[in-house]
């Protein structure tokens, strides 16, 4: 279920990647959402998606939703200033998360590239 309502600011950097080794397949994809709840508050989600084929079977597939609530104790409503603060917040624990499960589930180690945050729009 995807619900966004008209204060849902959707970035438009969105990540995709596909690596192809022999007879392997590693797609990721990843994007983000930012809701402005109030003056003072918003929330993040990220959005992972990372799938490994072998040949044409599926070995593993993965969705992640990460969450970030946030208070803005200054007085700036930049957009762009405040969605790349809360993402340099929870981006490393959702990319931590992923790299933990993939080399502890016995396929192959998964590494997430860094936001580049000179993408985000204004």
């Amino acid at each position: 279920l995807n619900y966004q309502s008209p204060n849902c600011y959707t970035n438009k950097l969105t990540y995709h990647e596909k690596i192809y080794l022999d007879k392997l397949f590693l797609y990721q994809s990843f994007c983000f959402f930012v809701r402005i709840l109030n003056v003072a508050d918003f929330k993040i989600t990220l959005n992972f998606k990372i799938s490994l084929t072998y040949e044409k079977s599926k070995l593993s597939y993965l969705e992640l939703d990460y969450l970030g609530f946030f208070k803005n104790l200054s007085q700036s409503l930049d957009q762009k200033l405040l969605t790349e603060n809360g993402l340099k917040l929870i981006f490393p624990f959702a990319k931590s998360i992923i790299e933990e499960i993939s080399q502890k589930g016995g396929s192959v180690p998964i590494t997430v590239k860094d936001i580049d945050y000179n993408l985000l729009e204004n």
